[in-house]
């Protein structure tokens, strides 16, 4: 999970994994590193600080609650005949330090919002959000 957040983060940036690495770690150790373990904290630290998030957002991508958020919202909105809100959609928090959580948030809201039939709501998520992530 690491590793697929580094390169969505880096793919966000528009930077390589060497330039991102450059001056801390070499390539290859860090391909090693974010393959295979958690990251150190300082080097998540500046590692994130060149990504723009929070050190969190990698040094959480393994949380075990990761999944269980992901479930909770994607059973929530997936219900047939939901009986959530516009309000309650519109106010759930789209940021986590979780990728698997704000992916899933992204797509239950794009699957509310067409089935709502707000085509506005739906094509925002999809080009802004979605496309961009998953493409």
């Amino acid at each position: 999970m690491l590793k697929e957040r580094i390169e969505f983060l880096c793919k966000k940036k528009n930077l390589s994994r060497k330039e991102l690495v450059d001056g801390l770690v070499t390539p290859a150790h860090f391909a090693n590193t974010a393959d295979r373990y958690p990251l150190a904290e300082d080097l998540a630290e500046q590692i994130t600080g060149r990504l723009g998030v929070k050190p969190s957002y990698l040094l959480r991508a393994a949380a075990e609650e990761t999944l269980a958020t992901a479930d909770k919202i994607f059973t929530e909105l997936s219900k047939l005949a939901n009986p959530a809100t516009e309000s309650y959609v519109d106010q759930l928090e789209d940021r986590n330090d979780s990728l698997v959580v704000e992916m899933t948030t992204y797509l239950m809201k794009a699957v509310y919002y067409q089935q709502l039939n707000d085509p506005t709501a739906y094509e925002y998520l999809h080009q802004t959000k979605l496309s961009f992530s998953l493409g």
